[in-house]
C-alpha cells in the first residue's frame, strides 16, 4: 500500500435493519485523493442469499440511513446546496428524496419515532450574527465571545459556547412537502443521543444540565415528552452516561456509563459498562448493570462509541477484549457470550428481526478488510458482502502475526507485528497508539501498512493503560504516566527486534496523541531509536489542562498539589536529555492537544541543536491521520517516509534526491546496539 492508496481503505457506519429484516443499510465512506474530499455512499443489501449489494442514493455526501418502523420510508442525512447536511426522506422501495430541513449548521443523528410519525434529530443553534447567519458580519466581526465554563470549544467543531446542539422533532409531513421543526428544549444546554421510548411518549437523551455541572465532566440521562414537558433528570451526577436506550417495556433507561471520583471531573474508573436508570424516579444513582470491570465499553464521548441494543430479550453491547471490540450478549446473571468470531472487529450494529427471529445487523472489520455486513441470527453468523473483494485486487494487504512480550516486572504486552515481506534483516518501527485508554487492533490498519510496504516492520502493542484488558491494566497508569507503559512500550520493542529477520540496531518510533507523548517522553529517557516522530502530543501537561478542549477532565487543579504530579509526566521535563533526531507533526486547528503543544517542544530541541522539523497541518484538526483532507494525509505519509528514508533508508524507501531531509545530521542517537534495555528506564 503507497500514500496514494487510501483511497481504497474506506469504513462503514451503523447498519439499519428494514422492519421485514429483508434488507440492511449502511454507509460506506471512503477518501478520494483526486478531489481532495470524502465520498459517503449508502448502500442497500439484501439479506437473502445470493443478491448483491447496490447503491440505494445515488449522492456522494449521504450517510446516516435508518428504516422507519413501518418499512415505508428511509431517513438519511444529505447536503444541502451550501454544503449542510440536512435531513431528508424517501420510500424505502426507492425514488427521489425530499428535504425536510434547514438548519443553518446542519443536522445530525436521526431517529424515528415507534409509530414513524415523527423524526428527532440534533442541529446547532448558532447565536445570532455569528458563523454565517448575517452575511455582514465576517468572522473576526463577530462581538466577542464570553466564556464562564471550563468546557467551551470542541476539536473538529471550534467555539460550542455560542452554538448550542439541541434536540429538535418533526412531524414527518405529506410526500414532497416542507417539514415544522421544533426545539423540545429552548435554552442554553446541549443534548446528545436521543433515543424513542417504546410507545413514542418520551424522549431519552444525554446532558449536562444539573445546577453547577457546568464545571463537572458528568452527563446525565433525561427523559421529556416530544414538546418539551414532564421533564426530569434520571442520573445524579454521580456517574457519567451516554447512548442511552430504552428497556423493551419501557420501565427504565440503560446506558453506556463510568463512575466519577468525588470531584465529579475525573472518572473513578476507566472501564465504561452498562447501567440502568428508572424512567419514574428523579436524581437517583443508577444501577450497575454489567460488573465492575468485567466488560469495557468505548466511551460515549467518541465519535464511534455505541450503546446497547435488544435482539429478542437479550441485552446486547460491544466490548473491547484484547485488541478486538466483541459484540457481546450479556445475562441478568451477568454471563458474557461473544457472538461473533473474534477475527471481526465491530464498528457498528443493531438489533431487528430476519427470518422471524430475532437478528443483528453488524458491521465489522478483520485483519484484510476495512469493513463488511454480517449478519447474526439464531446463533449463526452470515457475511453479506465483499467489499474488499476489490481492495485484495488492487493491494497486498500484510495481516498481522501476534506477539506477547515481557515486560520487566513480568507482566505480559500483548500486540501485533506486521512484516514487510521479504528475508530482511528489516527495520523496526515502534507506533504507539492514542488514548491512553484506547487500544491497537488486529483490523486493517493504512499507517502499518504503508510503513510495511516502504521496507519496515511495524511493532503495535497494547501497553498498561489500554482499553479491553480489564481494570487493573487500564488504570495502571492513572497519575503515574510514562512509567509501566513506558516499561511495556520499551520490552515490547526490543521482542519485535530480536525476532528472526529483523535489524535490532535499527529501531525507531513514533506515535500520535498519547503515541506522540510517549514518543517524546521515551527520546528523553533512552537513545535506543535511530529517529523519532511526535505527532498531537502533549508535551506540556500543565498546559495541557488549560488549552485542551478536555483538559479540564485531566485535572482541575494544574496548579499547587497537582502541579509536580503533571510536570513529572511531562516531555518537557526530560528535554534536555535528547538527543535522538525528531520530527514534530500538528495541525494548526488540533483543540485536543494545541498547537502550542508542538511549538514549545520544537522550540526546546531546536536550541539544543536536536535534528528536528515541525510539520504544520494548516485547516486540521486532531484527526487529522483519520479523516483530514485526503492530500494533506497523502503529503503527511510522504513527509513520514522521507524522514525514515533519511534515518531509517530501506530499499524499497531509500534516501532520495530532493528528500527535504537530506541535509539533516544524524545526531547523537546511538542506532548499531541495543544501549538501554527497558528496565533501564528512568522514572
Amino acid at each position: 500500500m503507497k500514500p496514494q492508496d487510501i483511497d481504497h481503505i474506506y469504513s462503514l457506519g451503523r447498519p439499519s435493519l428494514s422492519p421485514d429484516g429483508s434488507a440492511i443499510l449502511v454507509t460506506r465512506r471512503s477518501p478520494r485523493v483526486d478531489h481532495n474530499d470524502h465520498v459517503s455512499r449508502i448502500w442497500m443489501i439484501p439479506t437473502a442469499d445470493g443478491e448483491p449489494p447496490r447503491r440505494f442514493t445515488h449522492g456522494d455526501r449521504d450517510a446516516e440511513p435508518a428504516y422507519s418502523p413501518d418499512g415505508r420510508w428511509v431517513a438519511f442525512v444529505r447536503p444541502d446546496g451550501r454544503g449542510r447536511p440536512q435531513l431528508h426522506v424517501m420510500r424505502a422501495r426507492g425514488g427521489d428524496a425530499w428535504q425536510l430541513t434547514h438548519h443553518p449548521m446542519g443536522v445530525a443523528a436521526p431517529v424515528w419515532s415507534p409509530d414513524a410519525d415523527r423524526i428527532a434529530y440534533l442541529a446547532l443553534l448558532p447565536e445570532p450574527g455569528r458563523y454565517g447567519t448575517d452575511p455582514a458580519v465576517g468572522a473576526d466581526q463577530e462581538p466577542p465571545r464570553l466564556v464562564t465554563r471550563p468546557f467551551y470549544q470542541a476539536d473538529g467543531l471550534g467555539y460550542t459556547v455560542d452554538r448550542r446542539r439541541k434536540l429538535h422533532v418533526l412531524d414527518l409531513p405529506a410526500e414532497g412537502r416542507p417539514a415544522d421543526p421544533w426545539v423540545v428544549l429552548d435554552d442554553e444546554h446541549d443534548e446528545e443521543a436521543p433515543v424513542w421510548n417504546p410507545d413514542g411518549t418520551l424522549l431519552a437523551f444525554a446532558a449536562r444540565r444539573r445546577a453547577g455541572a457546568e464545571r463537572e465532566s458528568g452527563v446525565d440521562i433525561h427523559v421529556c415528552a416530544p414538546d418539551g414537558s414532564g421533564l426530569r433528570v434520571l442520573t445524579d451526577g454521580s456517574v457519567s452516561g451516554g447512548r442511552p436506550a430504552f428497556t423493551p417495556d419501557g420501565t427504565a433507561v440503560l446506558f453506556v456509563g463510568v463512575s466519577l471520583r468525588e470531584d465529579r471531573v475525573r472518572w473513578r474508573e476507566h472501564n465504561f459498562g452498562v447501567w440502568r436508570a428508572l424512567v419514574e424516579v428523579r436524581e437517583k444513582a443508577p444501577e450497575r448493570v454489567t460488573a465492575k470491570g468485567s466488560v469495557d465499553l468505548m466511551p460515549p464521548i467518541t465519535a464511534n462509541a455505541l450503546g446497547v441494543c435488544f435482539p429478542g430479550d437479550r441485552l446486547v453491547f460491544s466490548s473491547a477484549h484484547r485488541g478486538v471490540a466483541r459484540l457481546v450478549s450479556y445475562t441478568a446473571e451477568g454471563d458474557q457470550l461473544s457472538l461473533l468470531d473474534d477475527r471481526y472487529t465491530v464498528g457498528g450494529y443493531c438489533a431487528g428481526i430476519a427470518g422471524g427471529k430475532p437478528a443483528l445487523a453488524v458491521s465489522v472489520s478483520t485483519t484484510t478488510s476495512p469493513g463488511e455486513v454480517v449478519l447474526h441470527v439464531d446463533g449463526k453468523t452470515r457475511a453479506l458482502t465483499n467489499f474488499s473483494g476489490l481492495l485484495s485486487e488492487s493491494l497486498a494487504i500484510r495481516e498481522p502475526e501476534e506477539i506477547i512480550a515481557t515486560a520487566s516486572d513480568g507482566y505480559p504486552v500483548h500486540g501485533w507485528v506486521v512484516r514487510p515481506g521479504g528475508p530482511g534483516p528489516h527495520p523496526v518501527l515502534l507506533h504507539i497508539h492514542g488514548g491512553p485508554h484506547w487500544h491497537h487492533t488486529s483490523a486493517v490498519f493504512d499507517e502499518a501498512q504503508v510503513y510495511a510496504e516502504a521496507g519496515y516492520a511495524v511493532a503495535l502493542c497494547n501497553p498498561r493503560g489500554s482499553l479491553g484488558y480489564g481494570p487493573e491494566h487500564s488504570e495502571a497508569i492513572d497519575d503515574k504516566l510514562g512509567t509501566v507503559d513506558a516499561d511495556d512500550l520499551l520490552a515490547f520493542v526490543e521482542q519485535v527486534a530480536a525476532l528472526p529477520g529483523m535489524d535490532t540496531g535499527r529501531v525507531g518510533i513514533m506515535g500520535g496523541s498519547y503515541g506522540g507523548t510517549m514518543t517524546s517522553l521515551l527520546i528523553g529517557r533512552t537513545d535506543r531509536f535511530a529517529a523519532a516522530i511526535s505527532e498531537r502530543a502533549t508535551n506540556d501537561q500543565v498546559l495541557f489542562v488549560g488549552t485542551s478542549d478536555v483538559g479540564w477532565l485531566a485535572d482541575p487543579r494544574p496548579h499547587g498539589e497537582s502541579l509536580d504530579r503533571l510536570v513529572e509526566q511531562s516531555p518537557m521535563s526530560y528535554v534536555d536529555r535528547i538527543t535522538t533526531p525528531t520530527l514534530i507533526v500538528h495541525s494548526e486547528k488540533d483543540l485536543r492537544c494545541s498547537f502550542a503543544q508542538a511549538q514549545v517542544f520544537y522550540a526546546a530541541l531546536l536550541a539544543r541543536n536536536v535534528p528536528t522539523a515541525l510539520l504544520i497541518f494548516p485547516g486540521e484538526n486532531h484527526n487529522l491521520t483519520r479523516s483530514g483532507q485526503p492530500r494533506h494525509r497523502v503529503e503527511r505519509f510522504r513527509h513520514v517516509l522521507d524522514w525514515w528514508a533519511r534515518y531509517l533508508p530501506t530499499e524499497r524507501n531509500p534516501l532520495l534526491e530532493g528528500n527535504p531531509y537530506a541535509g539533516f545530521p544524524a545526531g547523537e542517537s546511538i542506532v548499531d546496539r541495543k544501549s538501554v534495555e527497558a528496565e533501564e528506564v528512568v522514572r
